[in-house]
């Protein structure tokens, strides 16, 4: 193992009041007392190559590391606290390239936004030579906690043998943001009762309600979770019939299932036409608490005292419903203008197979901007271009067949639907891949992104982006410049 020099820790706490400093010191010192069951809410993979110095797992080969070091994200209720405390957990290995001695250092730096939390540094030094053996490589395995936290900076860099605290360079840096938004479009039908918005017909509402969980700061260093269900309730009878009622009823739970705050809405209109405003109810509801992890709605009828079974869906913020991902390879090191594959597979639950699908999205995320996002249409097999706004909405552009001429590009990422195409396994198989041939166009260089994925079926499911992978885009390599000798 390479030799260490320590591993040294620095705080940096922002001003507050009395009782918000106390609570970040205690977090800090890792005594949250009476922890309530945690969450793991987002796992990133990344890998950082560099001259001299690399971060990863697995074995070294061709000049880097084979496997990935990941980044955890874990959400924890301390009732001691009555906040909600992340803790991000960082693995992986550091191999050391040197033909003689040489050290190397790795900085992982814990911050709300900008602002420093914590640093924690870890130093190494060996005698060099294969990166493959023990005495060359360093083990990370470090965790810090607070309500405030939500990024981690990586970074790698050689160092001096004779003063570690000067850097050599050769190293590299990346940016883990936790995920703070999960959203789940939903469309719910029971017969009498329906949940969605726009226009009913068909038995059903044409477009879907929401449910929505989301991580909030302040005031002082309070970390909280909004749950927002919004949509529309519809009274749904062909005939005039007074007195049943279409309910929705909210359930509000914490990380192990337990109720801590319920909402419910109802219409009892008149029949006929479900769009009649006097068969209709916006639904808005809101409900905040450190505590949150869960949404659960139902939607009902009740008849004569009678409720009906009712149709339930679920929103939480460590899970998936329309499928689960896979993204090859997980952590990328890239140049500006190098071609970057990737094989983006997505499997539906048992039972279904991927024609089920409507749809797929992958986006590359730095803090809370996405540069790119693309998405997938399952019925005609074609990719478009995504606008993302503020406000949360999305505009979509025109669609292009895989194998076409076309390119989807911003300022930072192309996609070449030329070199892409979409792999079923047959009619009936559960999974669908993605082969994407994307390049990084120069205002990426020097930038870290979380790649992200998300998918929605055709039966209303829709899974909010969570993390896939993690690329370090570096400046296109120097050309070499030939001359002719004239002698």
């Amino acid at each position: 193992m390479l030799q260490s020099l320590g591993a040294t820790r620095a705080r940096v706490f922002p001003r507050f009041g009395r009782s918000s400093r106390v609570a970040v010191a205690l977090v800090a010192l890792g005594t949250i007392a009476g922890a309530a069951r945690a969450a793991t809410v987002q796992q990133t993979a990344w890998r950082l190559d560099g001259t001299g110095v690399d971060f990863g797992s697995g074995a070294w080969s061709g000049g880097a590391p084979v496997g990935s070091g990941n980044v955890a994200w874990d959400f924890t209720f301390s009732p001691s606290l009555n906040q909600l405390v992340a803790t991000a957990h960082v693995t992986g290995t550091l191999y050391l390239q040197s033909t003689g001695f040489g050290c190397l250092r790795m900085t992982l730096t814990f911050r709300r936004g900008t602002t420093v939390l914590e640093t924690r540094t870890l130093n190494g030094c060996s005698l060099g030579g294969d990166p493959n053996l023990a005495a060359n490589q360093k083990a990370v395995d470090e965790s810090f906690s607070s309500p405030l936290l939500d990024n981690v900076v990586l970074t790698t860099t050689r160092t001096s043998p004779l003063n570690a605290g000067v850097s050599l360079g050769g190293g590299s840096t990346g940016t883990d943001t936790c995920a703070s938004q999960w959203t789940r479009n939903v469309r719910m039908n029971d017969g009498l009762a329906d949940f969605g918005s726009g226009n009913h017909s068909n038995g059903q509402p044409e477009g879907t309600g929401q449910m929505r969980l989301e991580r909030l700061f302040g005031p002082g260093t309070a970390s909280r979770i909004r749950g927002t269900v919004t949509g529309t309730l519809y009274y749904d009878s062909l005939f005039v019939v007074i007195g049943p009622e279409s309910v929705i009823g909210i359930d509000y739970r914490n990380a192990g299932g337990t109720v801590i705050g319920t909402d419910e809405a109802s219409v009892s209109g008149t029949g006929i036409d479900a769009n009649f405003s006097n068969n209709q109810t916006p639904v808005n509801e809101t409900f905040t608490d450190p505590a949150l992890f869960q949404i659960r709605a139902r939607v009902f009828s009740i008849t004569l005292g009678s409720e009906s079974t009712g149709v339930e869906r679920d929103l939480r913020i460590d899970s998936a419903f329309a499928g689960t991902a896979n993204l090859v390879p997980a952590a990328v090191n890239a140049r500006v203008g190098d071609p970057v594959l990737y094989a983006f597979s997505w499997t539906v639950p048992p039972g279904g197979n991927w024609h089920d699908l409507e749809s797929l999205r992958l986006r590359f995320r730095e803090g809370e901007h996405s540069v790119f996002t693309m998405q997938f249409n399952e019925a005609d097999s074609t990719f478009a271009l995504v606008t993302e706004r503020k406000d949360g909405t999305s505009r979509t552009g025109p669609a292009f067949a895989a194998g076409s001429h076309h390119k989807l590009q911003t300022s930072h990422v192309r996609l070449r639907l030329a070199d892409s195409s979409v792999v079923g396994s047959g009619p009936t198989s559960p999974t669908v891949t993605l082969n994407l041939a994307f390049e990084f166009e120069p205002p990426a260089a020097g930038h870290s992104y979380v790649v992200e994925v998300s998918g929605a079926d055709d039966a209303g499911n829709e899974d909010s982006f969570s993390a896939a992978g993690s690329v370090v885009v570096n400046r296109r390599a120097p050309e070499a410049v030939c001359r002719r000798s004239d002698d």
